[in-house]
């Protein structure tokens, strides 16, 4: 109930820092296992857990909004190139 959405991106999060792993997302899926525990050891370090469960949100939203912009400047692409063909013919 704490962490409402979050709850649900962490896990896309952890997935994103696992593509391309190096020492920066080994850090932070480490800093997550290790907010998890001691927040499950006590209730009160559920403010240990909020700031490692925005930042995993946080990376799986930006992989997310990289995917959808990619895809729309591919379609801008496309949409400018069969413009410039009409109205050179």
């Amino acid at each position: 109930m704490d962490l409402n959405v979050l709850a649900f991106l962490v896990p896309a999060g952890i997935i994103a820092c696992f593509s391309p792993l190096s020492d920066a997302s080994s850090f932070v899926i480490l800093y997550l296992v290790m907010s998890v525990y001691f927040s499950g050891v006590m209730v009160r370090l559920m403010l240990v857990l909020a700031p490692a469960a925005c930042i995993m949100s946080g990376i799986a939203l930006s992989e997310a909004f990289d995917v959808f912009t990619r895809s729309i400047k591919f379609y801008i692409t496309n949409l400018s190139e069969s413009l410039q063909i009409d109205v050179s013919t």
